[in-house]
């Protein structure tokens, strides 16, 4: 809510500058059609003859601006018809107290206010009718700011809501991975502890190292890509440690650019997908991660094609829910700003799956 008071705060004032320098034109355009005294001088007693209707539409303005458009207007606990009635009543008021004032001060300030040949006793019908017109123009104005600025600040709350609630979305996300991510890692360990200790306890210092980037470093909206790609490439490194020699792990790091950034921890999912669709006891299984950017650091592209052996219902080697949590965070993230590609080949043996990022 601090944001909003200061984006508030910063309009408000913008606003008060704009009224203000508009109010100063208003007053001051009379000044430019005067005539003036034998010596050039302005003369004040006609000035002020004319700044009767610019005080009148000044009171109406703000009258509107500030009291009936958000009493009667915007009121929502107010009936409707009653919020008709009642803005239309008082503008009412206001526009014939408007006339009589205005009739009164040029009659004082005006010279010869009251000749036959002036406006008010010539044509009064025309002089109020005038002025009446006038009045009406500038009460529709000052309501018509007045949504507009409510409506501006409506908008603004709304933005500010949704960005909170996708901030809150995007943690939970982030909490709901990480422990993800951490029990994939676990299985593979304690399939690796019953044929190797040696290797399982080394495993476990290698977790320990990613759960820190995990843990910590994935706090960040964003970080560098390189750095990602080292936190995959370990990550790699100890799925691999319990597959046979043979298998074929294929890594396509293409990452120049220490300032392209990413959002943490989004394409291990894909990569926990290859291990666990893609490892079997048939000898032509593979998996083929490709993770590069364009040469102007604008686009990353994560290419992952893999053996595909889908689990059956007792498989417990993870939730399912990887895959749909980077999907929902690429929504949240990069809204219209990624394309995901996902195939399965038409003899159902080779998964692919081709994730292109406009940072």
């Amino acid at each position: 809510m601090s944001l909003i008071k200061q984006l508030l705060s910063q309009k408000n004032s913008i606003n008060n500058f704009v009224h203000l320098l508009c109010w100063i034109i208003i007053f001051a355009t009379p000044l430019v059609f005067l005539e003036r005294d034998a010596e050039g001088y302005i003369v004040w007693r006609e000035y002020l003859s004319h700044i009767s209707v610019p005080i009148s539409f000044l009171i109406l303005f703000y009258a509107n601006y500030s009291i009936f458009t958000p009493s009667f207007i915007f009121n929502s606990d107010m009936d409707m018809n009653k919020k008709i009635i009642y803005f239309v009543s008082f503008n009412i008021y206001l526009i014939l107290l408007a006339n009589l004032f205005i009739f009164f001060w040029e009659g004082q300030f005006g010279p010869n206010a009251y000749d036959d040949d002036h406006l008010i006793l010539a044509h009064p019908v025309g002089f109020f009718l005038r002025n009446t017109s006038l009045c009406i123009v500038c009460v529709l104005v000052s309501v018509l700011l007045r949504a507009s600025a409510d409506i501006n600040v409506m908008f603004e709350k709304m933005k500010e809501v949704e960005k909170a609630k996708t901030e809150a979305e995007l943690q939970n996300l982030k909490n709901q991975f990480n422990p993800h991510f951490l029990l994939n890692t676990l299985n593979n360990i304690y399939s690796l502890i019953q044929f190797d200790t040696e290797k399982a306890q080394s495993a476990v210092s290698d977790l320990s190292d990613l759960l820190r980037y995990a843990i910590y470093d994935s706090r960040q909206e964003f970080v560098p890509l390189i750095k990602e790609v080292e936190f995959m490439k370990d990550y790699i490194e100890l799925m691999k440690i319990r597959l046979d020699e043979n298998f074929v792990v294929s890594e396509n790091f293409d990452v120049h650019s220490e300032n392209t950034m990413i959002a943490p921890m989004l394409f291990i999912s894909l990569i926990e997908n290859a291990f666990k669709h893609g490892v079997s006891n048939e000898e032509d299984d593979f998996i083929d991660i490709s993770i590069s950017e364009s040469s102007d650091g604008k686009t990353v592209t994560c290419s992952i094609s893999n053996s595909y052996h889908p689990k059956d219902n007792y498989d417990k080697s993870g939730s399912g829910i990887g895959l749909e949590q980077v999907r929902r965070r690429l929504e949240l993230i990069y809204p219209n700003h990624y394309t995901w590609n996902q195939s399965i080949t038409p003899d159902n043996k080779v998964y692919k799956s081709k994730i292109i990022i406009s940072i």
